[in-house]
């Protein structure tokens, strides 16, 4: 599913104000899919993020990121080998894609479980002073892939419906970008089937969307200054929080295995 979304390059004005904002927050170089999608509709990014500001700024979600995936290996996945299609280089460019989604997955589960929480009613004026942790500078993410082959298409399409736990998914931007190499597209595809057939996929990312939520309950919660989400405005924000929680939360599980794979 190709979503509605302003990329970075079309931004202005207060949307692009609210991205910068993010980026400075997150120390990550790219704005992710989720509120890129919320920016396409009126108002929404603007709501959300009023509600979620001083948590951002705080680096509340930075740490309970962190937090929540600290005490969760990482799947065992076979490790790449090197060969005609996956050279060095290869391995290298997928595990800094990887690891661009693993910091920042985390960081947006976190952010919509809070979301929820406000949205539900939900305040606390308790706060939040943990340090987050030092990251090293992220590069920025290649171009998404273009041209691509039907195989490899294919096999984007099966993983995307199992990294969303059904038919009609959204197809995760990190499979868009793998797709420069369709080498890991092909290796991806292999580990996760075996992941997902384990059940291991879904034990995991079911615990992280508790932590998360759970996790979001030690920060401060309140309703923006401009009052409470329109109609509009909070169904939007509804479906699409129901439509990132199960994909970043798999993504994660996913990303982490995958990433140390890559690196082995």
């Amino acid at each position: 599913m190709s979503l509605p979304e302003i990329p970075e390059s079309e931004a202005t004005g207060r949307i692009a104000e609210i991205y910068r904002a993010i980026l400075d927050a997150t120390g990550l170089p790219s704005t992710n899919l989720v509120w890129r999608h919320m920016a396409s509709r009126p108002g929404v990014l603007e709501w959300a993020y009023d509600a979620l500001e001083e948590s951002f700024y705080a680096g509340a979600f930075r740490v309970l990121g962190a937090e929540i995936v600290s005490s969760l290996p990482p799947p065992a996945m076979p490790r790449l080998a090197e060969d005609g299609s996956l050279d060095r280089a290869t391995l290298e460019a997928a595990a800094s894609v990887m690891a661009f989604y693993n910091r920042a997955n985390p960081i947006n589960l976190v952010a919509l479980s809070a979301l929820r929480r406000v949205l539900a009613g939900e305040t606390t004026d308790a706060a939040f002073d943990e340090v987050p942790p030092a990251h090293d500078p992220l590069p920025a993410l290649p171009r998404l892939a273009r041209d691509i082959d039907g195989e490899t298409a294919a096999r984007m399409a099966a993983l995307a419906r199992t990294i969303n736990d059904g038919d009609g998914a959204l197809m995760p931007t990190a499979l868009r970008h793998l797709a420069n190499w369709p080498a890991t597209i092909a290796a991806l595809h292999e580990r996760v089937d075996g992941l997902a057939g384990s059940g291991a996929l879904k034990i995991d990312a079911d615990m992280l969307r508790r932590r998360a939520a759970d996790g979001a309950a030690r920060i401060p919660l309140a309703i923006p200054a401009s009052g409470r989400p329109s109609e509009a405005t909070r169904h939007a924000l509804d479906v699409t929080i129901d439509l990132f929680l199960t994909p970043i939360s798999r993504m994660i599980v996913i990303g982490r295995g995958f990433e140390a794979a890559l690196r082995s």
